[in-house]
C-alpha cells in the first residue's frame, strides 16, 4: 500500500470498542487523479520527511495558524532532545526550520522568535562556529532588548552569551563589557545569592584569567564562590569546579613567582 492514496470518508467515536475510528477509502482511480496531482506537488513542497515542522507547514496553508504554532512548540521540544543528546547538527536544522515558520506566520511574539535565534546561536556555539553563533546571539539581543528593555533575566542571559563568545574570539574589552551588563542586570532582578550572580562573576574571572590579570581573576572567583557555598549544596559541580579554577589561578601565580625567581637568581 505504500505511496496509495486514501479519503477520509468519516471520523466517529466507537463506543464498543472505545476508541475513536476513521474510515478511509482507497482513492486508485482515474477520477482521482486531479487529487493525487495535489498530493504530489505538496509532497514536493513540504518533502520527504514527516515531523511537526511539516505538519505546521500544511496547517498555515489551511489557515490553522493556532494549530500551526502548537506544532511548532512540538518541535521545539524535539529540538531541544536533539541539543541534549549532543545532535547539535540536526537541532540546528530544526531551530531554523522553526524559525523560518515563526517569520513565515508573521508571528507577534517576538519574545519567542528571540528565543529562536538564541538556540540557533547556541546550536553554532556548540558546533565552533563562533562568527555565526555571534550573529545570531546579537539578533536576539536586539529583538529582546525591543521587548524587555534591559532589566530582564533573558537580557542578561544573552549579554552571558555574547560574553562568552567574545571570550572564545579574544575579544576580551567586548566580553568584559557583556559579562559586566549580565552581572548588573542579575543583581538588580536576582536575590543577592542566587546562583547566576555566581555565574557572571565566574565568567568575568575567566576573562581577567585570558588577560592574565590574576588577581582580578581571583577576586572574582572567591566572590563567585562565597555565593555558590551559600546556594548551592556542597557536592554541586559549579562549586567544584569553581574550586577547580581558583586552584588553577594559585597554580599559575606559584610558577609565575617561582619562575620570577629562579630568572632573578640567575642574574
Amino acid at each position: 500500500m505504500l505511496g496509495c492514496i486514501f479519503r477520509i470518508e468519516n471520523v466517529y467515536f466507537d463506543d464498543e470498542i472505545d476508541m475513536g475510528v476513521v474510515k478511509l477509502v482507497l482513492s486508485s482511480t482515474q477520477d482521482d487523479h486531479d487529487f493525487k496531482k495535489l498530493f504530489d506537488h505538496l509532497k514536493r513542497e513540504i518533502g520527504n520527511e514527516t515531523n511537526f515542522y511539516s505538519l505546521a507547514i500544511i496547517l498555515r496553508k489551511m489557515g490553522e495558524f493556532h494549530h500551526a504554532e502548537e506544532c511548532l512548540k512540538q518541535q521545539l521540544l524535539h529540538n531541544n532532545i536533539y541539543q541534549d543528546r549532543g545532535n547539535f547538527e540536526q537541532a540546528l536544522i530544526y531551530h531554523k526550520y522553526s524559525l523560518e515558520l515563526k517569520l513565515i506566520l508573521s508571528s507577534k511574539d517576538y519574545v519567542d522568535i528571540g528565543n529562536s535565534y538564541n538556540s540557533i546561536g547556541a546550536d553554532y556555539e556548540k558546533k565552533g562556529d563562533l562568527s555565526l553563533a555571534l550573529r545570531s546571539y546579537e539578533k536576539a539581543r536586539v529583538i529582546w532588548l525591543k521587548c524587555y528593555k534591559d532589566k530582564h533575566e533573558r537580557m542578561a542571559m544573552i549579554y552571558n552569551n555574547l560574553g562568552i563568545i567574545h571570550r572564545k574570539m579574544n575579544m576580551y574589552s567586548q566580553a568584559l563589557e557583556n559579562h559586566t551588563k549580565a552581572l548588573d542586570i542579575r543583581q538588580a532582578v536576582l536575590p543577592d545569592n542566587h546562583p547566576d550572580i555566581a555565574s557572571s562573576y565566574v565568567n568575568l574571572a575567566m576573562v581577567y584569567m585570558k588577560m592574565n590579570d590574576l588577581d582580578q581573576a581571583l577576586d572574582h572567583f572567591q566572590i563567585a564562590l562565597d555565593i555558590q557555598q551559600k546556594s548551592l549544596s556542597s557536592n554541586h559541580k559549579s562549586l567544584a569546579l569553581t574550586l577547580y579554577d581558583i586552584g588553577s589561578v594559585y597554580e599559575i601565580k606559584t610558577k609565575i613567582s617561582i619562575g620570577s625567581r629562579l630568572l632573578f637568581e640567575s642574574h
